[in-house]
């Protein structure tokens, strides 16, 4: 099956400064490595949840596959054609086909438009729902998300965070599209909210046949929604693999250290505890050997030197590792 999306070893990187004393203190290095090297597939009706901690590039590779900052590097393919990238390194995605959810919903509002208005603006951009279309579209997106009519009048600000949160995902799948992707679709919720976004999320996946790729450091989130998960440190993949096989057979110990920190609603369950260690390394200062090394407990004198090789099993289930977690 040809996958929905597809990406190859996509590098993004920053402007560091343009300083020339800065540029002297780091040996000349004016670009900050975010993403590098990456490759993931979506398929429809699929979800793949990206996860790691703050700063390991995850929001920066979903901004790239939207064309909102250049890809330095990498091939990218929507629905088995390549997206083609402009004179400034951006990727040209067709928008009405691939749609983003922002970390803070209501933030990404125009606190000047009201609700209906804000859904109608997708259909203006793209010429499409010009006189009494749009805003029997809007009620429509709002019905969908299972918002009343009434909510077409609001501002932004008399918004709940749930509430701000459906008219994200209305605004987002307004046009439509075959895939989602979504940056923390859950921040800032309490867990009850939590569980009717991603409910709702799931359903309308099912409906439109959407392909989601989710971004987050939920791992509860991750475990209720995901068909696969790559775990994602200092702009690499660790680990990639079905979500059920990671959770229950981890092979890189960063993924181990990330699962065991994660709270379970199971008192008597017998969960080995692997604590993480330090804190996430500066990109402008990346570890020789495995990145990972500095915070790892297993690490190796080949983890301090040699960078790991990727290791595919029998199942697909990937991973970057010199000593991986032994499999039960």
């Amino acid at each position: 099956m040809t996958p929905l999306l597809s990406v190859r070893d996509a590098q993004v990187r920053y402007r560091h400064t343009d300083g020339l004393a800065a540029r002297l203190r780091l040996r000349g290095r004016a670009w900050v490595e975010v993403v590098r090297g990456v490759s993931l597939e979506v398929h429809p009706r699929q979800t793949l949840a990206i996860v790691g901690e703050s700063g390991s590039g995850k929001t920066s590779l979903a901004m790239a596959l939207m064309g909102l900052v250049p890809m330095h590097q990498g091939e990218v393919a929507f629905d088995g054609q390549p997206i083609a990238r402009g004179s400034d390194g951006c990727l040209r995605p067709d928008r009405r086909r691939i749609a983003m959810m922002f970390q803070d919903p209501a933030g990404s509002l125009s606190p000047r438009m009201t609700v209906g208005e804000a859904l109608c603006e997708p259909f203006q951009i793209h010429g499409r729902g010009r006189g009494r279309e749009g805003p029997d579209e809007a009620l429509r997106l709002l019905d969908m998300v299972g918002l009343g009519a009434d909510f077409a009048a609001r501002y932004p600000h008399q918004l709940s965070g749930g509430q701000a949160r459906r008219v994200g995902v209305a605004r987002a799948l307004a046009l439509e599209p075959s895939l989602l992707i979504a940056d923390e679709p859950t921040a800032g919720l309490d867990v009850s909210i939590q569980g009717d976004v991603l409910n709702l999320l799931t359903g309308l996946q099912e409906r439109m046949g959407l392909g989601i790729l989710i971004i987050t450091h939920n791992l509860n989130i991750v475990r209720h929604v995901a068909d696969r998960m790559a775990i994602m440190y200092l702009g690499k993949f660790v680990e990639q693999g079905d979500a059920a096989d990671v959770f229950k057979q981890p092979q890189h110990p960063y993924t181990q250290a990330l699962l065991s920190a994660n709270p379970i609603p199971d008192p008597d369950a017998d969960i080995e505890r692997l604590p993480l260690q330090g804190e996430v390394p500066n990109l402008l200062r990346i570890p020789d050997g495995c990145e990972f090394h500095p915070r790892c407990p297993f690490a190796q004198a080949d983890c301090r030197s040699q960078p790991p090789t990727t290791t595919t099993l029998d199942d697909g289930h990937r991973y970057r590792c010199h000593h991986p977690v032994e499999r039960a």
